[in-house]
């Protein structure tokens, strides 16, 4: 077993029951240090929202996306009250969302779970999204990814990343590979790059 969430509702809440305690991505903390100020904020695949709960606190409004309800209906339950406010949900696929105006887009491990066939329209739409001096923050997986027998993941070339980050400034781009072990259980080959990209 691969340990790749299908698209069944069950396997992917046995993916959110493991990942819900974890602390918000290092590499989201450190992003915001080059915002000056809070603004609007969007989650692309948010899960059960550690992430959106974290840009919450430190005072952003999120859009948090995520193709699954119960996900979304366990961030909300999760919401501290105060905080409600300045929350927003949909429940959509890659495929068919579409996003408003934007400061920060954040994809944490989500972005290859965006069909092959259109995920050229899903970052055009994100390119589109954000404001002059917005960024894009998240993660591409790369073809060397144990994933990549599957048809329906976007798996890309450092040099694939790299043309689709013309439109954007790269502020930074590390590519990771090796053993890990999944939140499913087993261990995988991964194989990624994590970007940080800022809009001219």
């Amino acid at each position: 077993m691969k340990s790749v969430p299908d698209d069944s509702s069950q396997q992917w809440q046995r993916y959110y029951d493991k990942t819900v305690s974890r602390p918000p991505r290092e590499f989201l903390r450190t992003t915001l240090r080059y915002f000056q100020t809070a603004g609007d904020a969007i989650d692309l695949g948010c899960g059960t929202g550690t992430e959106t709960l974290f840009l919450l606190r430190q005072g952003w409004q999120v859009l948090a996306i995520d193709q699954q309800a119960p996900a979304i209906d366990k961030l909300t339950a999760n919401t501290p009250t105060p905080l409600t406010n300045r929350l927003h949900t949909q429940v959509a696929t890659f495929e068919t969302i579409e996003l408003p105006p934007s400061h920060l887009i954040w994809a944490g491990y989500s972005l290859p779970f965006c069909h092959p066939d259109q995920f050229t329209v899903l970052w055009d739409k994100i390119c589109n999204s954000l404001h002059s001096g917005g960024r894009f923050v998240g993660d591409f997986f790369g073809t060397r990814h144990v994933w990549t027998d599957n048809p329906k993941i976007t798996f890309h070339t450092k040099e694939q990343v790299l043309k689709l980050c013309e439109p954007l400034h790269l502020e930074y781009m590390q590519e990771g590979e090796g053993e890990q072990m999944t939140a499913l259980g087993g261990m995988r080959h991964w194989h990624m790059f994590t970007i940080r990209a800022r809009k001219p």
